[in-house]
């Protein structure tokens, strides 16, 4: 039942990622708000406080996160984990925040970690280099 609550909530905020949420219709390409690319997926961060990442090859969420950036420092806690993570590490991004810090750098930013608490999203977010979203024409 926890998995299809958090398949639900995760759903719901995905298609409010899509949504026109902002009144403008899309998300800005770049700074934050924003789009960005990173090799498997596609993180899009909203103006209100969510991150999504979208795999790329299937086109379905993998995680919804909420994020706060505060001089170059970046919190985030996941709100549905990918479903990769092992059940305990799960847990752990549920109930912990991961703190990183963004680097500028010539085509988009990179993530590296201060402190996070949950291995599993330390490999998934540490050291990901994120590039200027292009869209498509």
């Amino acid at each position: 039942m926890k998995y299809f609550t958090a398949a639900i909530i995760a759903l719901g905020l995905a298609a409010s990622v899509q949504a026109d949420h902002h009144g403008r219709g899309q998300e800005q390409l770049n700074g934050f708000p924003g789009i960005y690319r990173a090799g498997f997926g596609t993180f899009t961060f909203t103006g209100d406080g969510y991150l999504s990442i979208v795999v790329n090859s299937s086109n379905v969420t993998a995680a919804i996160y909420r994020y706060s950036i505060d001089e170059g420092v970046m919190a985030l806690r996941d709100i549905s984990p990918p479903a990769f993570f092992p059940e305990e590490q799960a847990a752990c991004a549920l109930d912990n925040d991961g703190v990183y810090e963004i680097t500028d750098r010539a085509g988009g930013f990179t993530f590296t970690l201060i402190e996070d608490p949950c291995p599993a999203r330390v490999n998934l977010i540490n050291g990901r280099d994120l590039d200027d979203y292009v869209r498509p024409e």
